[in-house]
């Protein structure tokens, strides 16, 4: 109990900092402090949603992680040819950098087509606020639970920047 207010605490200490800065770089923040003023989003809400943020993007990308090595070991063929295209072009340390891995057409590829389906299995839940809301030309009651199914979410081709993607081994060789 004590480590969650701890965690609280601090994380209102980074998000008062953050609002301090009117110079700080563009982040995931910067969206919501623009548009805050029309939802009338408090300190308090930034802060839990960044909390929430850092959790979800955490597991998130650990289980994409997990499902790029899964698929990588379960086809050889595929961990052979990323393997050739990163000691190819990455031969020193030093060479790892921004312009020798942007050139690595097949790397790109292997880590973002996983990244189109959805870790999660489940919505997550959102309580419409009091006074209801529109979205998408719908009227939604204050207090109704909405939530979006995340597959169908990922695979909208209004997401994709690639349509029609599927983990297998000639997947990647589209990209």
């Amino acid at each position: 109990m004590e480590e969650n207010r701890h965690h609280r605490r601090y994380t209102m200490e980074l998000v008062q900092k953050r609002l301090a800065n009117k110079n700080a770089r563009k982040d995931f923040l910067t969206k919501i402090i623009e548009a805050r003023e029309y939802p009338n989003i408090s300190n308090i809400q930034i802060a839990a949603h960044s909390s929430y943020f850092v959790i979800a993007g955490s597991e998130t990308t650990a289980t994409t992680l997990a499902c790029v090595t899964y698929y990588l070991l379960r086809n050889p063929d595929i961990l052979d040819r990323l393997k050739k295209e990163i000691r190819t072009v990455l031969i020193r340390y030093e060479d790892i950098d921004a312009v020798n891995t942007n050139s690595l057409s097949y790397l790109r590829a292997v880590t973002q087509e996983p990244c189109v389906f959805p870790p999660l299995p489940f919505a997550s839940p959102r309580v419409v606020p009091v006074g209801g809301s529109t979205v998408d030309g719908h009227y939604l009651p204050g207090g109704s639970i909405v939530s979006t199914s995340p597959l169908a979410a990922s695979m909208s081709p209004t997401n994709l920047r690639i349509h029609g993607i599927s983990i297998r081994n000639d997947g990647w060789d589209r990209m």
